[in-house]
């Protein structure tokens, strides 16, 4: 509807995006918000963006939002790099990293398909050694976006690259 509707839609999802936090982590909500992300104005999609920037590691670990973060990473060409960036600066074991769950994983695991080589190899170092511990199915069924960009995972290794 959105996509179609053209500015008539507008003053609904003004209002929606009065709730846009609570939106991105409901079950349907993150629907509606993954079509704002995709179809709204650039001020509409701005507002769902600078709200990731400043909660990367809670909204990428939510099982929900995570999948407005992934559509954000696809659909919103110029702030890509600075979600990529958010997703890279965390401040340590307190806030907790973007790869604490498997929702994060998977927000991770499209930004490497989307992220220039620097930033990949960043995310990719990150995402395995969140990975370390993890089964190895979940471990290939996270990394295969790597793999699908025509790279190998990197090898586990503790030695930082940042």
């Amino acid at each position: 509807l959105l996509e179609h509707a053209g500015s008539e839609m507008g003053g609904l999802v003004e209002i929606l995006l009065t709730q846009h936090q609570e939106l991105c982590m409901d079950k349907y909500g993150n629907y509606v918000m993954q079509h704002v992300v995709e179809h709204g104005h650039a001020q509409q999609r701005q507002v769902i963006v600078d709200t990731f920037l400043s909660k990367m590691v809670f909204f990428c670990n939510n099982k929900y939002a995570s999948n407005v973060v992934e559509r954000a990473l696809v659909c919103v060409h110029d702030s890509r790099q600075l979600l990529l960036q958010a997703m890279l600066n965390f401040s340590g074991p307190v806030e907790g990293s973007v790869c604490d769950t498997k929702y994060g994983q998977y927000v991770v695991g499209e930004a490497i398909k989307l992220a220039d080589p620097t930033t990949r190899e960043m995310l990719e170092y990150h995402l395995n050694c969140a990975l370390e511990d993890c089964p190895d199915d979940m471990q290939r069924a996270v990394t295969a976006p790597a793999q699908a960009v025509g790279r190998a995972p990197v090898a586990h290794t503790h030695s930082a690259i940042f």
